[in-house]
């Protein structure tokens, strides 16, 4: 079993091949999750990036606003505040 440092600083682009398709995308989307960066791909219709927990959110827009500047980011976490409720 992987530690959660295994995954930081690491992330997926969904729906597409890589960081080229990033560069297609008119905005980089990036979901907390696999399956909301997948749901979000299959909606907008272009790549999103799947960054794996809520902890490693920050460190994938630091690194993809480095390699895309002048992109509009849009940062989708999951509401899990019902979880915390229970």
């Amino acid at each position: 079993m992987q530690s959660a440092a295994h995954k930081q600083d690491m992330f997926h682009v969904v729906g597409g091949q890589g960081l080229d398709a990033l560069e297609k995308a008119p905005a980089i989307v990036i979901g907390e999750s696999y399956a909301t960066a997948d749901t979000l791909s299959q909606a907008l219709g272009y790549a999103t990036v799947a960054a794996f927990d809520n902890g490693n959110l920050p460190n994938v827009a630091k690194q993809l606003r480095e390699k895309f500047p002048a992109k509009a980011f849009v940062i989708a976490g999951d509401n899990d505040v019902h979880l915390e409720l229970t």
